[in-house]
């Protein structure tokens, strides 16, 4: 599964709950993938998705395939700034949810360290109670 199909399955199941665009931005450098608004409250999130987890569970997860550089910046011109920007890391089955100011960790975080960094974690088929509960996250609750 690549990024865009990691959206694809996320956006059928919250799309219709509020309004989001992927946003492809050449003109930008560093500009998340998706723009949202949620019960009044926008933000952006940016999408990285791995296969697998690292064999070795102290390996960082997304070294190879982060965030970039320009990506990392952006988020925390953000965030610095009061904006809400969130990291939906997928790797295998299981969606994480980072706050984006961790932004310039993501990148060296393991296995353990994205998971105690979660705002939101979810493995396997989700519920609609739990999309709900990825919503009111994205949403400022």
């Amino acid at each position: 599964m690549i990024e865009r199909t990691f959206w694809a399955k996320i956006r059928a199941k919250v799309g219709h709950l509020g309004h989001f665009s992927r946003v492809e931005s050449l003109c930008t450098v560093g500009y998340p993938d998706v723009d949202y608004c949620v019960d009044g409250v926008s933000g952006k999130i940016e999408l990285k998705y791995k296969r697998e987890w690292p064999k070795k569970t102290d390996t960082p997860v997304f070294l190879k395939g982060g965030l970039r550089e320009a990506q990392v910046v952006w988020i925390e011109n953000r965030v610095r700034a009061g904006g809400l920007v969130w990291i939906l890391a997928g790797v295998d089955d299981s969606m994480i949810l980072i706050h984006g100011r961790h932004a310039s960790m993501f990148n060296k975080m393991n296995q353990v360290q994205l998971i105690n960094a979660a705002a939101w974690i979810r493995s396997g088929r989700l519920s609609d109670m739990e999309w709900v509960e990825f919503l009111q996250k994205i949403g400022g609750e």
